[in-house]
């Protein structure tokens, strides 16, 4: 998927009410270092097989995952579970998991804001 799809994909979300993001930075990975697990790319298409197969609405590029739920509630069940996953299926200990709202994200270089009708992005420069 190239990122304007990827960024058309995170509209439609929100759009259809999916205002709840949990983020996901897999493995920790900052741009001094290395990652650190041997095979990530391995791993992370079995996190998407997962995430897929417990029909969750997300995007992920990368390391950078985002899972968008319509409530609160659900996404707290929701970051128990995916922690669960990564730490204990896929051995990955060293994720960072939180809870946003879509105007506090920037991903793929755009942020989001909300229109009186609808969401809408902005690129960064």
């Amino acid at each position: 998927m190239k990122t304007i799809e990827k960024t058309q994909q995170v509209l439609e979300y929100l759009n259809h009410g999916y205002d709840w993001i949990i983020d996901i930075k897999i493995g920790n990975v900052d741009k001094e270092r290395t990652i650190k697990i041997v095979g990530l790319e391995s791993y992370l298409d079995r996190f998407d097989r997962e995430l897929k197969q417990r029909e969750l609405k997300f995007v992920r590029h990368g390391n950078d995952c985002k899972i968008f739920v319509r409530s609160e509630l659900v996404a707290l069940i929701i970051i128990k579970s995916v922690t669960s996953l990564l730490e204990n299926k896929l051995f990955i200990k060293d994720s960072i998991i939180k809870l946003q709202r879509p105007y506090h994200i920037t991903f793929l270089g755009y942020r989001y804001h909300r229109d009186l009708f609808q969401w809408q992005c902005k690129r960064i420069d």
